[in-house]
C-alpha cells in the first residue's frame, strides 16, 4: 500500500491471484500507508487488517465477508516456554476435499508492524481441515486429526523427553 493506492490479490484457489481494484475491495488509503498488520480483531474467525499511516491515524479494516463462501478457520500454536506462539513452525493442512496446504509462523514481515501468530485457512462452503501435521521450531513433530468442521483449534506442543 503506497500513496492511497491499496493493492489487493484475492487467491483463485488454484496457486494464482487476481488483483481486486479499491472500489471493489473497499480497501482505499488515502494517505502514505507505512505498515500493515493482519489480526482478528472482532473475533469471527476472519481476518482483519491494521495499517499504520505516515503523520495519520491508525486505519482499522474490518472483513466483513459474509456467507456460505466465508468459511476460515483458525490456527494457533502453543509451544512453551520461549518460544510460546511457536515461530518457526511449518504446518501442512489436509481437508476432506484433499486440498493441501502448508503454512509457517513467522514474526515479522511488515515494517512497524507485528501481526498475530495465528494461521487463518479459508475454506470453502463444505469443506474443513481432516489433518494438521506441525513440524515445531525445535524439530519435533505432531499431528493431530479432525473429523468435523473446526472454526479455532488450539495446538500445544507435546511435550518431548
Amino acid at each position: 500500500m503506497s500513496g492511497g493506492l491499496g493493492l489487493f490479490l484475492k487467491g483463485n484457489g488454484d496457486g494464482t491471484f487476481t488483483e481486486i481494484e479499491p472500489e471493489d475491495s473497499g480497501i482505499w488509503i488515502h494517505e502514505d500507508a507505512k505498515s500493515l498488520a493482519k489480526g482478528d480483531l472482532n473475533g469471527d474467525g476472519a481476518p482483519d487488517l491494521v495499517c499504520a499511516t505516515n503523520n495519520g491515524p491508525l486505519k482499522t479494516l474490518v472483513n466483513q465477508t459474509r456467507g456460505p463462501e466465508a468459511r476460515w478457520t483458525t490456527i494457533a500454536l502453543e509451544a512453551g516456554k520461549g518460544n510460546p506462539t511457536a515461530v518457526g513452525s511449518r504446518v501442512e493442512i489436509e481437508t476432506n476435499t484433499g486440498a493441501k496446504i502448508t503454512k509457517e509462523v513467522a514474526a515479522g514481515g511488515s515494517y512497524l508492524a507485528q501481526s498475530t501468530a495465528t494461521l487463518f485457512v479459508a475454506l470453502g462452503r463444505e469443506e474443513w481441515i481432516t489433518t494438521v501435521k506441525v513440524r515445531w521450531p525445535r524439530g519435533d513433530s505432531s499431528e493431530s486429526s479432525f473429523e468435523m468442521f473446526q472454526s479455532r483449534v488450539m495446538l500445544r506442543r507435546p511435550e518431548t523427553r
